[in-house]
């Protein structure tokens, strides 16, 4: 049963504006190539998530199939498909090393069911729909995922104790949570009839609906980073915070991570640039990363991102000393970024044949620049 639809007023205040036009200076050179280790010693795979404890999980494939595997100080761990399944999939990991992920057959007798793993033991969770999986998980436990129905209507599911319960929309054929704060507030969005996806923050058995595009993250405090996209308007961003918006710069583009200090990473099209640059946000203040596209930051700053040549790409970590370059492994041309933690590891894989990489950030050579 789908629970009562409440709606909040939004997009109340604007109390902050940044222009990126006057952004701080960019990052210093790049100084610190890394090298990379590859977790499955040779077999193909993917890294999907990374956790403060520098557990990876992602998904290999074994005997023709795709499963499921955690990492952990160098041990790989497999999560199997279940009786008569092909495939496994991991999608998030907490601090407490606990996995979700999807897993059944493709195209085969087993449905695709969401599923928790916790110290070796693989529950799958129950759904109100036909199919379901599970996305983002808080340190409570708590797990944000989708269940789809028969007529392939999607709706949001929060997992609390393994039990679900469907989330309230906005009428549409479908709806998802991308991200889950420890209050058990999540971040997503909802398609609107006629209007297209509409940003949403789930909070104590409540929808806040946010305008025109996408939530894409909430920290702690329950502040929400959106990315706005309406029909025949350019695509900005903002911060919500009770009601109240703060909003990132005009000539932003694009955003793709908060961290628990507000700080916020996306792109934007600086003036006179020919193409657009990454940014660091930072309490009004927005710094040029250069050209690269940010896609993690954790919470001391530091952000992760990739830029592209001749096709191919190459992983960064940038900070406000160094920039710290990811050097591909196991005979791959280049390296793609997915999580960085607060340790200084970043996972991602080399794209030749699939390689899983862990990256640990060092640098022996003396910082460029000043600090």
């Amino acid at each position: 049963m789908r629970r009562t639809l409440v709606l909040t007023a939004t997009l109340a205040t604007i109390i902050a504006t940044a222009a990126p036009s006057s952004a701080d200076a960019g990052p210093p050179p790049t100084t610190c190539p890394v090298p990379g280790a590859d977790l499955l010693d040779g077999g193909s795979g993917w890294t999907s998530g990374l956790n403060d404890r520098g557990e990876v999980i992602g998904f290999h494939e074994v005997g023709g199939q795709i499963h499921g595997f955690v990492w952990r100080d160098g041990d790989v761990t497999d999560i199997a498909p279940p009786s008569g399944g092909d495939y496994s999939s991991t999608s998030a990991v907490n601090r407490r090393g606990e996995v979700t992920g999807s897993r059944g057959s493709r195209g085969g007798p087993v449905p695709i069911r969401a599923f928790v793993w916790r110290d070796g033991v693989t529950t799958d969770l129950p759904v109100p729909g036909g199919t379901s999986s599970a996305g983002p998980i808080n340190d409570r436990g708590q797990i944000a995922g989708t269940a789809v129905d028969p007529d392939g209507t999607t709706r949001a599911v929060l997992w609390t104790r393994d039990v679900p319960a469907v989330l309230p929309d906005l009428g549409g054929t479908y709806s998802t949570v991308l991200d889950l704060n420890d209050r058990g507030q999540g971040a997503g969005y909802s398609e609107l009839p006629g209007e297209g996806s509409h940003a949403l923050l789930w909070t104590g058995g409540r929808v806040v609906d946010l305008g025109p595009g996408r939530a894409i993250a909430v920290d702690n405090r329950g502040q929400v980073l959106v990315e706005r996209s309406a029909v025949g308007e350019p695509t900005t961003g903002f911060l919500w915070e009770n009601g109240r918006t703060t909003t990132l710069g005009a000539n932003v583009t694009g955003v793709t991570g908060l961290n628990e200090h507000g700080q916020v990473i996306g792109t934007y099209a600086p003036e006179g640039a020919p193409e657009s640059h990454g940014f660091l946000w930072t309490r009004g203040r927005i710094t040029d990363l250069g050209p690269v596209s940010p896609t993690d930051l954790n919470d001391s700053g530091q952000v992760l991102a990739e830029t592209t040549s001749n096709g191919l790409r190459q992983g960064l970590v940038i900070d406000r000393r160094r920039t710290y370059t990811l050097t591909p492994v196991g005979g791959g041309p280049d390296s793609a970024t997915v999580a960085l933690n607060n340790r200084g590891l970043v996972a991602g894989l080399s794209q030749t044949g699939g390689t899983a990489v862990l990256w640990r950030l060092s640098c022996t050579q003396p910082p460029a620049g000043p600090h």
